[in-house]
């Protein structure tokens, strides 16, 4: 688990039990900007690229709303 006070997100990552080779990785963001604002920096951009060719489906992403706790 990572805390960026910086870029404002928490980010988790998930190893599915019954199968090690599927992952879950989880952002939430204090603000929508402060998502769009991540995904311009130049380490995510280095990761989005290095990432690309390693998933066997397309990612995508699910928006949920934080309920609690109610501050990251």
């Amino acid at each position: 688990r990572t805390f960026s006070k910086a870029v404002d997100f928490l980010i988790d990552m998930l190893q599915q039990q019954d199968d090690p080779t599927r992952l879950v990785l989880y952002e939430t963001y204090r603000t929508a900007q402060a998502q769009l604002d991540h995904r311009e920096t130049p380490h995510y951009l280095k990761w989005r690229e290095a990432i690309a060719d390693m998933f066997e489906e397309p990612r995508y992403a699910i928006k949920y709303d934080v309920l609690s706790p109610s501050e990251i």
